[in-house]
């Protein structure tokens, strides 16, 4: 869970300065004013924007082989990132906002206990919110029929001044888990 959340959270720092490296200032637009800040600002080339997208891609594929299912959202609740294991359960949501919706709200989560989770409740809710979740343990109840017992985590992702950019949500297929216990108890 901390790990999956941890590594989630690089990604989208990295995600998050890899975009604006585009519209820094050329070197060569850089008017020397004394500034330690220009200096740096000139030290921006294009072998450290490749290295940046490099770095990009390289942890994009670590997060490919994670077996946990990592999901980054942005702050309006459209997913900015998603590994194949979180397309697995949830697959890939309409980019229309109403559609959106509708989509997340076909998806019941249930508590441990059986009751349903209400979506001001979701880990992803909460993490926005700025709340940490560490292995809450719940069930995904998907439109088909299929149910996911899952352990998850979320955690706030923050932006350079501390605010919330979006949350991230780590979770883990749990039914052997259960199936195990309910074999040992038997």
């Amino acid at each position: 869970g901390r790990a999956c959340v941890a590594a989630a959270g690089l990604l989208l720092a990295v995600a998050a300065r890899a975009a604006p490296l585009a519209c820094l200032i050329e070197p060569s637009q850089v008017v020397d004013i004394g500034s330690p800040v220009v200096g740096v600002l000139a030290a921006v080339t294009v072998e450290s924007r490749r290295r940046v997208e490099a770095a990009h891609a390289d942890l994009l594929a670590t997060l490919e082989t994670v077996p946990a299912a990592l999901m980054i959202f942005n702050a309006g609740g459209s997913v900015r990132l998603r590994n194949r294991a979180a397309a697995e359960v949830f697959g890939i949501e309409p980019p229309n906002p109403e559609l959106r919706k509708n989509y997340w709200a076909r998806f019941k989560r249930m508590a441990k206990d059986g009751s349903p989770i209400p979506p001001e409740d979701w880990i992803s809710a909460r993490a926005l919110r700025g709340e940490q979740v560490i292995n809450q343990e719940l069930e995904i109840h998907h439109p088909d029929g299929r149910v996911f017992p899952i352990l998850a985590s979320g955690a706030p992702l923050r932006a350079e001044f501390g605010h919330v950019a979006g949350p991230v949500v780590a979770f883990q297929a749990i039914s052997q888990l259960r199936e195990a216990d309910r074999v040992k108890s038997a």
